[in-house]
């Protein structure tokens, strides 16, 4: 008598009628081949989605900070007085940012606070170069 392999499909397979599924006469190793790469293809993607979804899910929150941060920044070194244009044109984008956060809209609302940090960036810099060369 020949022992009854347990399976998932119960005791219908036994020994032999399993080396058969598995069997390249049935299925050629290249199909599967194929598949496994399609399978190993469909992971990769999927899990690139999920990546480029979560990093623009959330709100922009350390993004806001950090614009407010070189506002600050900015005024402190003067850009105020000597890059006020600069200066306006951040402190403008960063209540666009505000408003866009409000309405939940956070991709507008981190471009927004994205580009206002760096227009503060580039006031504090000029500031403190006009102060360094005492043009101030």
């Amino acid at each position: 008598m020949t022992p009854i392999v347990t399976h998932c499909m119960g005791a219908l397979l036994d020994g032999v009628g399993f080396a058969l599924l598995r069997s390249p006469a049935i299925i050629p190793v290249r199909v599967m081949t194929y598949l496994g790469s399609l399978h190993s293809l469909r992971g990769l993607l999927l899990t690139l989605v999920c990546a480029g979804l979560l990093g623009c899910a959330g709100a922009p929150v350390q993004e806001m900070s950090n614009a407010r941060q070189a506002i600050k920044a900015a005024r402190d070194a003067g850009a105020d007085r000597s890059e006020s244009q600069q200066l306006s044109t951040a402190q403008t984008l960063l209540e666009q940012a505000e408003t866009s956060l409000q309405k939940g809209d956070w991709r507008d609302a981190r471009r927004n606070a994205v580009e206002a940090r760096r227009k503060a960036n580039e006031a504090m810099l000029k500031a403190r170069a006009e102060y360094n060369n005492g043009t101030t």
